[in-house]
């Protein structure tokens, strides 16, 4: 059998590996394989085209990851900024509601205790007048 090489150009393992194929005779059945001819061996620039492509892909993909890095940071600021708008509207909330909540005490205790109505006529305008008139009709 006529090999395209000669037994000093490959390493002693594949030499090895060479030698026990032939002794088992499943090189013999390798090489009257049809579909050997179709097969050829992979060539510097098979090598050098996969290399290029597969470093073209690491940048495309390193640079999508710094895209989607930029992307979480904005939305963990927008959550961020959401959240202290948030935080800020609670609190407004709560002091209203306090202060309401203090009006309404004076004015029903202005009105269960009609002797000690202290109101001045300045501090009943607008909405504690409103306010005082709606209570006074529900009674």
């Amino acid at each position: 059998m006529t090999l395209p090489f000669t037994m000093t150009e490959i390493p002693a393992d594949e030499h090895h590996r060479y030698a026990k194929l032939e002794s088992t005779g499943a090189l013999k059945t390798l090489l009257q394989n049809p579909d050997l001819g179709a097969t050829r061996p992979l060539l510097d620039e098979d090598i050098r085209n996969a290399i290029d492509s597969l470093k073209a892909s690491t940048a495309a993909i390193q640079k999508q990851t710094e895209i989607l890095t930029l992307q979480c940071e904005d939305l963990k600021r927008q959550l961020r900024n959401d959240k202290e708008s948030e935080l800020g509207r609670s609190r407004a909330l709560d002091q209203l509601k306090r202060r309401h909540e203090l009006e309404r005490q004076h004015i029903n205790a202005a009105v269960l205790s009609p002797s000690r109505f202290t109101l001045g006529p300045a501090l009943l305008t607008g909405y504690r007048l409103m306010i005082l008139r709606m209570i006074l009709r529900r009674e």
